[in-house]
């Protein structure tokens, strides 16, 4: 038998021939001459291989294997849980792993393999999400810098919470393109409270100082954000920032001051229930003193 034969002979071979043997098999596994019974050996003798001692010779089987559709699954999953060095190749480029088993991988690998995930051609939503739930800031900057990586706003908001101190990983969030306007918005609430827990460690000011500080960078940065903002991203930053307490009337009358009326005229509106349009108007007309009362009535806003 083939199998036997080969056993005996892998047992005596050099690494070398044995990695030899590896292109030799897999040249075997596509070819279409080769018969089914003839398949069936050859898999079995790279299942052998799998197992070899040698890391050289599995990294090798692992290499060919995650470039061929026709790869044994038996064979993927063996390997795609060794050795990182041996796992990389296969989590990084097969596209026979379904996300439920990148999934899996995501959320118990090494962070060389976390890392090769990141790096795929494609990394769906659900791969995204267990990605950033585990992964190391390297593997994080990977996945961002990755455009083929389909990472939901939630999965954003989580990076910002896990790595949102570190400068690189907030810049690598803001130069993503389609980033939500209150992803970017934490992003810039993060930099602000960097600042200030850096003034308090270097005893710069007094914490309640360094807190006054750290509020006025905010409320700057979410004028900044707004201003740049389109007319659908206003309205979500506006409720983002009534649901979080953060619609007070010390920020709406820094934007006024700078010209951000987009923005205060949908933050009118959302506080008085009011249509946009409306509130536009009054705030362009400024002479119904009857309308403005009645606008006035409805707002409810705090310093």
């Amino acid at each position: 038998m083939l199998v036997d034969r080969f056993f005996v002979w892998v047992a005596d071979a050099d690494v070398d021939r044995r990695l030899r043997a590896v292109d030799l098999l897999l040249r075997a596994l596509l070819s279409p001459k080769t018969s089914e019974d003839e398949r069936e050996a050859v898999e079995a003798a790279l299942t052998m291989l799998a197992d070899d001692p040698e890391l050289a010779v599995r990294r090798a089987l692992a290499a060919a294997l995650a470039e061929t559709d026709a790869a044994p699954r038996h064979l993927l999953l063996t390997l795609v849980w060794d050795h990182p060095e041996v796992a990389e190749p296969i989590a990084a480029r097969s596209d026979c792993l379904i996300d439920a088993e990148l999934v899996d991988l995501a959320a118990g690998a090494d962070p060389r393999v976390q890392a090769a995930i990141a790096r795929r051609r494609r990394v769906g939503p659900t791969v995204a999400t267990a990605l950033v739930e585990t992964c190391d800031r390297p593997t994080a900057l990977a996945l961002l810098a990755n455009p083929a990586g389909d990472v939901p706003a939630a999965a954003l908001e989580r990076l910002v919470e896990r790595f949102g101190e570190f400068a690189d990983l907030r810049e690598a969030l803001m130069a993503r393109p389609n980033v939500p306007i209150t992803v970017r918005h934490r992003v810039l609430e993060k930099l602000a409270e960097a600042m200030g827990n850096l003034v308090v460690v270097r005893a710069w000011m007094r914490p309640d100082r360094a807190d006054d500080v750290t509020r006025d960078a905010r409320d700057k940065a979410t004028v900044a954000l707004a201003v740049t903002a389109g007319d659908g991203e206003i309205e979500v930053l506006v409720e983002h920032l009534r649901r979080t307490g953060q619609l007070t009337t010390r920020l709406l009358l820094r934007a006024a001051c700078v010209g951000a009326l987009r923005f205060v005229e949908q933050a009118l509106a959302a506080l008085a229930g009011q249509p946009t349009r409306r509130v536009s108007a009054l705030v362009a007309d400024g002479r119904s003193e009857e309308h403005t009362s009645e606008l006035q009535s409805r707002v409810d806003i705090s310093y």
